[in-house]
């Protein structure tokens, strides 16, 4: 990544951390720091180190806790901004990604290959649950945070961890969508209990309800790869970038597009 790349990486994860919990990550050339920001007293604490190589963060806004996966050193930082604490804890996995129900404070981190599961860590108590193992890596993760239902993608398919209390938990046998596919981006819009998945091969939009049931699959019209996806939960529209076109569909309507300068392609679906 270029030097303009980092910065505007820099910025964004700063302001994430500001707006949801007065906290700001700072990953330097010396090393990777963590700076809390007291904004009552209007006071900086000392830098506290976290693992190697942070490469994801996420905030439990009502724990006011910000959790980092350490890719390197294997590990999740957890920093308590009411407490001003920061502890490491080893996950014996590669953390890739990590999404956080903090209506029920769990935290759920995907190991990359050659570890592949997916680890559950009790924010209330910072203690390691348990590691559920996959068959395959998983390309990316998202709560349902009303469900207490956690998605996993990957290659072998769509997969769904029911997270309401029982013990151990496990992937679901049954609500799953097993057809092979190069799965990579996930959205979910609780409201309309919907999940929405991009595969990159081949190139679709699969649109479940929440229980991952098939309701739709809906192919890029220029057949381009789709980069990401994000759902306005407001008007229940769903967003999808690729390389070239911009693309609107709404219900009973085909989608059109409009090629952009900067070719990005931003198809929104209103479903």
């Amino acid at each position: 990544m270029g030097y303009d790349g980092w910065v505007s990486f820099y910025y964004l994860l700063s302001l994430l951390l500001i707006i949801l919990s007065n906290l700001f990550f700072n990953n330097n050339a010396i090393g990777q720091t963590l700076e809390s920001i007291n904004e009552k007293y209007h006071v900086t604490n000392s830098r506290l180190e976290v693992g190697l190589e942070p490469n994801e963060v996420k905030v439990d806004r009502f724990l006011n806790k910000v959790y980092v996966a350490n890719e390197r050193s294997n590990s999740i930082s957890i920093l308590d901004s009411n407490l001003g604490t920061l502890k490491e804890i080893f996950i014996n996995t590669i953390p890739h990604d990590v999404e956080v129900n903090d209506k029920i404070h769990h935290v759920y981190i995907s190991g990359k290959s050659p570890s592949e599961t997916i680890s559950i860590i009790d924010g209330r108590t910072d203690k390691l649950l348990q590691s559920i193992p996959l068959i395959q890596e998983p390309t990316d993760i998202e709560v349902n945070e009303e469900e207490s239902k956690l998605y996993i993608a990957g290659k072998d398919g769509i997969m769904l961890i029911d997270d309401k209390g029982s013990n151990p938990l496990n992937i679901d046998s049954v609500k799953k969508y097993d057809v092979e596919a190069n799965y990579s981006k996930i959205a979910v819009d609780e409201e309309a209990e919907k999940v929405y998945v991009i595969s990159q091969d081949p190139k679709e939009l699969l649109i479940f309800n929440d229980d991952l049931k098939l309701l739709e699959k809906l192919s890029i019209p220029d057949k381009k790869e789709p980069l990401d996806i994000e759902v306005n939960e407001k008007d229940h529209s769903v967003y999808i970038i690729t390389e070239e076109n911009f693309y609107k569909q709404y219900n009973d309507t085909q989608m059109t597009g409009v090629e952009l300068k900067n070719k990005f392609l931003i198809a929104m679906f209103q479903l």
